[in-house]
């Protein structure tokens, strides 16, 4: 990694915090890391294998001796971060100061470490992190900075400032030079043919990794650690492929928590399967009139769970426009539904996008117990489902090749 001039960075450290006995301070192992050549014309031609150590440590401590944090700052100061020029820089300490509710984040002790050994060092060290794209505690720079001071990260726990790096709303970037960078010239240039194929690279490298965990689970498909990723990942399977996964398990694991709940996301699925009649329900328009869903009269109607705050529903609604304007006239109506919680935003948007298609919402916003949520089983949005004139459902998708399809299928009958 090259280094831009007068930029303060943190390289990358792999830490591997475990449990391991006896009490070690800090331990250090070589592994050889193999990089095949790329078959990409111009792109990553590391074919050698080198040399990487790996500095680890455990979580043992011993009575009135140095707690977790002192181990970290020996830690990071053995992997040499000590050979890093911070003096009067600033340095980005990138953090994930984790969703309300969960607990699978570093706690702001380690944080506190790291930022006392960069202040050693001459460093102006800040925490950041950028808004999230989903919705949830973290997708504008208000709401994460209060998420972060509520699960412990501020200026007095934390020792320095916290800083949202892409602006209140996740918009705000800019392109940076890479000076001497060998894949990536200019970082935020997805344009890049560099950048490209070191993507496509990466994405080889995970497809590689979800084959051989599949080949894991499928050889292993009857054992708890398949059924704990399946309940995981069930709302992304179909319901065939979770049924089918489900069955397999011996009646122990079906009965378990963890079985109990597959069960009632299958049942779940079913009530919502193609061919059933789509749940109704009452909202209110932006002048305050309530309809419901089945009160709307349609050759086809097409449910778009949306929202103001929601960059991919804004991406798609153009899409809908398109396919509006084609087939209103044959008989396609849509119904928006928003699950914002501000009344302002959600009108400001319709006009924004020109949404000409009915819009309706209860202003309860996107909660995991919002009831159109559990109606629906909408774990993401955007959210669209296909209904016929009778309001049964056709198909769940946000594929517009799909959706105009199936809308074609039903104006045929």
């Amino acid at each position: 990694m090259t280094h831009p001039p007068d930029s303060g960075i943190i390289e990358w450290i792999f830490l591997s915090l475990y449990y391991y006995s006896p009490p070690k301070e800090v331990g250090v192992f070589s592994t050889e890391k193999k990089i095949k050549k790329s078959h990409l014309s111009g792109g990553i031609h590391m074919s050698k294998s080198e040399k990487a150590k790996v500095y680890f440590t455990d979580f043992h401590t011993i009575a009135f001796g140095d707690g977790l944090p002192a181990k970290l700052k020996k830690l990071i100061r053995k992997a040499g971060i000590g050979s890093i020029d911070m003096d009067g820089k600033f340095v980005a300490i990138k953090m994930h100061f984790g969703e309300l509710g969960n607990i699978s984040y570093l706690r702001p002790n380690y944080a506190k470490a790291v930022v006392d050994v960069i202040k050693e060092l001459g460093g102006k060290p800040f925490l950041t992190d950028c808004n999230t794209m989903y919705p949830g505690s973290r997708k504008n720079a208000l709401e994460h900075l209060e998420c972060a001071w509520e699960n412990g990260f501020t200026p007095l726990t934390v020792g320095c400032p916290i800083i949202i790096g892409d602006g209140l709303k996740g918009t705000d970037d800019i392109a940076v030079p890479v000076a001497g960078g060998e894949y990536i010239k200019e970082a935020n240039n997805p344009q890049s043919t560099r950048f490209q194929e070191l993507n496509t690279f990466l994405d080889s490298i995970q497809q590689t990794i979800e084959k051989q965990k599949e080949a894991f689970l499928q050889k292993n498909a009857t054992t708890y650690v398949a059924l704990n990723h399946i309940a995981q990942n069930a709302d992304r399977m179909n319901l065939k492929e979770l049924t089918e996964r489900y069955e397999l398990f011996p009646a122990e694991l079906q009965n378990s928590l963890l079985g109990q709940q597959i069960k009632t996301q299958i049942k779940k699925m079913q009530t919502l399967a193609p061919g059933q009649i789509a749940p109704d329900f009452t909202v209110q328009t932006p002048d305050g009139k309530s309809f419901n869903l089945h009160s709307i009269k349609a050759k086809a109607k097409i449910i778009d769970f949306w929202a103001s705050w929601c960059a991919p529903c804004r991406a798609l609604t153009p899409q809908l426009v398109k396919l509006y304007n084609e087939f209103h006239e044959q008989g396609l109506e849509i119904i928006g539904i928003s699950l914002d919680d501000k009344k302002e935003a959600w009108i400001k948007a319709i006009e924004e996008e020109n949404i000409p298609w009915f819009q309706g919402s209860k202003l309860d916003g996107f909660k995991p117990d919002n009831p159109l949520n559990q109606l629906y089983g909408i774990h993401g949005i955007p959210h669209i489902v296909l209904l016929n004139t009778d309001n049964q459902i056709v198909v769940t998708t946000t594929d517009i090749k799909i959706l105009r399809e199936e809308i074609l299928k039903l104006f045929k009958q």
